[in-house]
């Protein structure tokens, strides 16, 4: 759900933007339990005041792009290396900007800054867990700082030697920046305090809000509204009293296949559906029943209802609303073999009326990516 509210004849803004949910045909990743990530580490050897006299302040706004302007600090001896070329419009992960320590017998020490395009609305946890899995860095802590910033420290390889990161990820706006510290495994103990410094202190110098992408508008009467992506479409909806309103949107993909002999094809099937209910807090047992109709709509598919998997308290709800309950549990068939879900369910309470909203979605599990780009939506 968006939490872009403007409050105006009380008319509250609803936005839910859900992707992919059934019919998909993209690559599953594993999923990584981030509960079993030891906490980062903070400890170092010396004060930030000292930091500060063993380093030098830089400053730059690689090609000019304000999005990608930071100031980092790095010790006095460390070197910034001249990029020949640097992308800002690629969706690909680009170097933006190099440093170098000093040579040391076999390797040395390095920071490197990295940019990526991106147009969906997924946190920076949810990128850094897709870009850990990605390459199999072998995590050693973890923070979650807000939406927008992620700090991590992992293992990596390169070229048969071993190397200890310490990294930053920050969300701004249409782009995501990684920093990362780059020590070799030996000598992370000498440096390890620089590094930490260093990443703790490395700041974006402007800082642009969230993409909110193009969204239309579904009114419940004069009461309220919320909005969706424009690429999702209402396939039904029931607004005929002031007691109970209700709309389901649906996300169609449209595929074309072609057979042996030429002949094409056109399959249509969801790639998702979502139902999102305005139900009066004055008449007694509509709600009870409307909640009811959320999870029923799982089973009426054929689909056994399982675990409840957590209590997710990141989301945010403007100060005009409140989260009354929330259910994300895990669903799919009795026979092994099929493609398991979740139902995420809220429901938030404002202005004498509940709004509840479920979303569907292929289980982290399944398919990681698509689970991040429809929780990362929420």
């Amino acid at each position: 759900m968006k939490g872009n509210v403007n409050i105006m004849k009380k008319l509250f803004l609803f936005s839910y933007v859900i992707l992919s949910v059934l019919g998909f045909a993209r690559i599953a990743h594993a999923y990584m339990d981030m509960s079993t990530i030891p906490e980062l580490s903070y400890d170092v050897y010396f004060s930030r005041e000292e930091f500060e006299e063993k380093t030098v302040l830089y400053k730059d706004t690689p090609d000019g792009n304000r999005l990608m302007s930071y100031e980092v600090r790095l010790p006095k001896d460390w070197k910034k290396q001249k990029l020949l070329e640097i992308s800002n419009s690629s969706s690909l992960l680009n170097e933006v900007g190099m440093y170098y320590g000093p040579n040391k017998v076999d390797a040395r020490s390095r920071l490197r800054i990295s940019s990526q395009k991106v147009d969906k609305l997924s946190s920076a946890e949810h990128w850094f867990i897709n870009y850990v899995m990605s390459y199999s860095y072998a995590l050693q802590g973890y923070k979650r700082i807000n939406e927008t910033r992620v700090e991590a420290e992992y293992i990596r390889f390169d070229h048969g030697k071993t190397f200890h990161v310490r990294a930053n990820v920050l969300r701004n706006g249409a782009r995501i920046i990684l920093t990362e510290y780059v020590v070799p495994y030996q000598y992370w103990q000498e440096e390890k305090s620089y590094a930490i410094w260093s990443s703790l202190l490395f700041r974006l110098r402007y800082l642009e809000g969230a993409i909110t992408g193009g969204v239309n508008s579904q009114m419940f009467l004069d009461i309220s509204r919320f909005s969706y992506p424009v690429d999702w479409k209402v396939r039904h909806s029931d607004i005929r009293s002031l007691e109970l309103m209700r709309v389901e949107l649906a996300l169609v993909k449209t595929n074309t296949y072609t057979d042996s002999v030429g002949n094409s094809y056109t399959v249509t099937s969801d790639d998702g559906t979502m139902l999102v209910s305005a139900v009066s807090s004055y008449v007694e047992g509509d709600v009870v029943r409307e909640k009811r109709l959320h999870f029923d709509r799982v089973e009426k598919q054929g689909f056994v209802m399982g675990d409840v998997l957590e209590n997710h308290e990141n989301f945010y709800v403007p100060s005009n609303m409140e989260i009354v309950s929330q259910e994300i549990r895990a669903f799919g068939a009795e026979r092994k073999g099929f493609i398991n879900y979740e139902l995420w369910f809220f429901e938030v309470k404002s202005g004498g009326y509940s709004y509840l909203v479920s979303l569907i979605t292929p289980s982290r599990q399944e398919s990681f990516d698509i689970w991040v780009d429809n929780i990362g939506a929420l």
